[in-house]
């Protein structure tokens, strides 16, 4: 088991949303990160989440991976939330 990293930064992002948007506003998050985090010649994809505009990498395959990520992400909140709240 690896041990945690002491001088890495964590950042904790708290959200709260209706079901039907854990999808949508987990994907921009993710593919936000990522824009920041990739290396090497990216173009950038504007997305429009909730009327607001996130930049992307334009790479079909990081979006199908995220969406298929988000996609099981918000499937599990919506089957492990009994009363409606998932963390």
């Amino acid at each position: 088991m690896s041990q945690p990293v002491d001088n890495v930064p964590r950042f904790l992002l708290e959200l709260t949303l209706d079901h039907r948007m854990v999808h949508g506003v987990v994907s921009a998050v993710v593919h936000a990160i990522l824009f920041h985090r990739v290396f090497g010649n990216v173009v950038p994809q504007e997305r429009v989440v909730l009327g607001v505009s996130c930049v992307s990498v334009d790479n079909s395959d990081i979006s199908t991976e995220v969406d298929e990520k988000c996609s099981v992400f918000s499937s599990l909140l919506q089957n492990d939330a009994p009363q409606g709240k998932g963390e």
